[in-house]
């Protein structure tokens, strides 16, 4: 029993003519040889004018290779389904298509059948633009949180540290303003960075570029104010000189995170029984904002800089401090502003931060 059997008062070309779907007759050379209304109507193009000139060029520019790979199997016999691309309209606007095709060999023709999707692409284009925009907020909100976190940790410890020098006065009475000065500094700046934080988590903030103006200085004269007991016990002498480029367009909030992490890696890692030294400068280039950071300290292998410097939780010394954050939260800061750092560095003569701030 034949199961494919045809009416023969149904006339194929009227239901060539008037299906909803796209219908089109192709030819091996790569032009369209028959199409159907709804094609003209998705595309805008006459028959004629599709008929003129080869498919490849109604085709968006970035789907031709891989629709000429599927044209190809085609005719080498392997039938397409639900194949994807976009057209561009007559107007300019670009269509999306689901293909479903087979190849005709003896007359070199393929016969094709498309669906527009153009709807069902856009909200999809749309659904994955949210769930990245959520994504992006989500890793900026880690990366705060990360911030918060672990930049805290310097004033709280420079408060310790001057608890351990209330032990060693000898003339309490006279001896206290200066410390009890000293503390109270060290608890507004917590207070003040713990205010920061929570004002721009409640405010929404992480969408957006907190560019301001931001002077070296004023970043430099803070962090220092952060590690004043440190530096001091250190004996470190921190150098700056910001003549060329005395400010930036960055976030305040990170370009203080950046210069506290690497001065306290620099304190951190200083060589025993040497001051670290460490200097800062600045400078204009062409696209960027150069800031440099170098110190005398331990210094790190090449292997380690080109591995896994900036990975989150990686140590490179036996320092009971080092929690393997700081240096993954500088390269996020920058990441997050367009910029780059660099490192250069030497075991036993000191490392240095190279930066670039995008203007």
């Amino acid at each position: 029993m034949n199961l494919l059997s045809f009416d023969p008062s149904v006339d194929p070309e009227l239901f060539f003519n008037s299906a909803q779907d796209l219908f089109c007759i192709a030819g091996f050379d790569g032009c369209f040889k028959q199409v159907n209304p709804a094609v003209c109507f998705t595309l805008g193009y006459t028959a004629e004018e599709l008929f003129s000139r080869p498919i490849d060029t109604f085709i968006h520019p970035e789907d031709r290779s891989a629709t000429r790979q599927k044209r190809k199997a085609l005719s080498e016999g392997k039938p397409l389904s639900n194949f994807e691309n976009r057209y561009i309209t007559k107007s300019g606007e670009a269509v999306w298509l689901s293909w479903t095709s087979v190849a005709n060999p003896a007359q070199e023709s393929v016969f094709a059948v498309a669906k527009n999707i153009t709807a069902r692409k856009i909200k999809d284009i749309e659904r994955e633009a949210v769930l990245n925009e959520l994504s992006a907020e989500q890793q900026a909100l880690k990366e705060l949180v990360y911030t918060a976190l672990h930049d805290l940790r310097s004033p709280i410890g420079n408060m310790a540290s001057i608890f351990n020098l209330y032990g060693q006065l000898k003339e309490p009475s006279t001896a206290y303003r200066e410390p009890l000065k000293l503390l109270k500094s060290s608890i507004d700046d917590l207070r003040h960075q713990i205010d920061k934080f929570l004002d721009r988590l409640a405010g929404h903030e992480l969408k957006n570029c907190n560019r301001t103006e931001v002077l070296f200085s004023a970043a430099l004269d803070r962090v220092k104010q952060t590690l004043y007991a440190r530096i001091n016990e250190s004996k470190a002498e921190v150098i700056s000189d910001f003549t060329d480029a005395v400010a930036v367009s960055f976030d305040q909030t990170y370009l203080d995170s950046i210069i506290l992490n690497l001065l306290s890696n620099s304190l951190k890692y200083s060589r025993p029984g040497v001051p670290p030294v460490i200097y800062l400068t600045s400078r204009k280039l062409d696209q960027y904002i150069e800031l440099t950071i170098t110190d005398n300290g331990l210094g790190m292998e090449r292997s380690v800089i080109e591995s896994r410097l900036f990975r989150l939780h990686q140590r490179f010394h036996d320092h009971q401090e080092g929690k393997g954050i700081g240096l993954w939260l500088v390269k996020k800061h920058l990441d997050n502003y367009g910029g780059k750092i660099s490192v250069s560095s030497r075991p036993g003569k000191g490392t240095t931060f190279r930066m670039l701030f995008r203007k």
